[in-house]
């Protein structure tokens, strides 16, 4: 259940980049920087009163103290952080060629036939090809990918 529940928030995020990765360069284009960037400005706004509005309906769950620091650093926590030392050093590099994505895609749309669907595409927004791909994939993960592979294996959260 937690498992779709996060797919679902990720799955609303992702529809939030996809639309703004679509609408933003054409306000761009249209109205100029200042609607570009004031509209997504102002939506952070509301996203933030509505966040407030909602927090008496949060659970609140108190800082742990010190016993996680006590956890981290005994014999135990140690010996298992040097275990995943080599997988952080694979992670920074997946992510320092991941956010190049933006950059590249967009440079390399500059110099390709945008022309789909009836429309020229603005080069910037080839990038909503990621959250699309998301919002594609997720539900296919979520219902069909994953509870196919849980009955051959045991899948968990985490």
């Amino acid at each position: 259940m937690l498992t779709r529940v996060f797919g679902w928030f990720y799955f609303s995020i992702n529809l939030g980049a996809f639309i703004s990765t679509l609408l933003t360069p054409v306000l761009l284009r249209v109205y100029g920087h200042h609607v570009a960037f004031g509209v997504p400005g102002i939506l952070m706004g509301l996203a933030t009163i509505v966040f407030w509005l909602g927090l008496n309906r949060f659970v609140h769950v108190p800082a742990g103290g010190t016993e996680f620091l006590r956890e981290s650093f005994s014999e135990e926590g140690l010996a298992t952080i040097a275990k995943l030392l080599p997988i952080y050093a694979f992670v920074t590099i997946f992510w320092s060629l991941y956010d190049q994505t933006a950059s590249a895609w967009v440079l390399q749309a500059e110099k390709m036939d945008r022309h789909w669907l009836g429309y020229e595409w603005e080069s910037s927004q080839i990038q909503a090809v990621n959250p699309i791909l998301i919002l594609v994939l997720i539900p296919i993960f979520s219902y069909l990918v994953y509870p196919a592979l849980d009955r051959v294996l045991t899948m968990t959260p985490v």
